[in-house]
């Protein structure tokens, strides 16, 4: 896939780059580096190569009395109805899960979204069941937390990329990181540390695997 530039009056906010979209893949950036503009200019001006069908969340909400009815819940397949009475299990930015599971359910190959206001399971849970469906996720986002549930990352800075590769080489890269203004996810730092101490010899992306990691290294 290989975006144009975006610009706003001549001037470049994101330069161009190519990407294999083979696995889920998160694009980290500051708020204001250009991220949400990317993903508009890819969705008006359709500056992309792909071969499957594309659908992207851009943060819409839907207004709803009734979130069944609105995704004519009664016509979802068991796996659908079981993910949605999960996902919505949490209250919080109903209206929006209801506009982005819209989009999941068009089922399209590869969808781009921009930052979700989820918490951290819910997030999990969405990839869990886009996974299930061999949908590939462009997820944009400020919040490097949520950086380890995807394969890959791209970190951008002043209008380009800084860094990319897999989740875990980048998020090693602690100096580098702390130098593009972004402080480690939590388990990703607390891994380095104990690893200086000779307790920990592999990088923890969430809690099980810390918890997995401490418990093989006692015994």
């Amino acid at each position: 896939m290989i975006p144009k530039d975006v610009e706003i009056e001549n001037r470049v906010i994101l330069q161009s780059f190519s990407f294999a979209f083979q696995a889920s893949i998160c694009l980290l950036g500051e708020s204001g580096s250009g991220k949400t503009l990317f993903l508009k200019s890819l969705k008006e001006n359709k500056n992309y190569e792909t071969n499957g069908k594309v659908s992207f969340y851009l943060g819409s909400s839907i207004k709803i009395e009734n979130w069944k009815q609105e995704l004519d819940f009664a016509k979802l397949e068991k796996k659908e109805q079981d993910f949605c009475v999960l996902f919505f299990q949490n209250k919080e930015n109903m209206n929006e899960k209801c506009g982005l599971l819209k989009k999941v359910f068009e089922f399209p190959n590869y969808l781009f979204c921009d930052d979700l206001n989820i918490n951290n399971s819910d997030m999990k849970l969405l990839l869990d069941y886009l996974k299930s469906k061999n949908i590939l996720l462009f997820y944009v986002t400020h919040d490097i937390e949520v950086t380890p549930y995807f394969s890959y990352l791209i970190v951008i800075k002043n209008n380009q990329i800084a860094v990319e590769g897999k989740t875990e080489l980048v998020l090693k890269e602690e100096k580098l990181m702390k130098l593009l203004g972004f402080s480690l996810p939590f388990y990703v730092n607390m891994s380095i540390q104990l690893g200086y101490y000779g307790l920990m010899d592999k990088i923890a992306l969430n809690k099980e695997e810390m918890e997995a990691l401490l418990w093989k290294s006692k015994n």
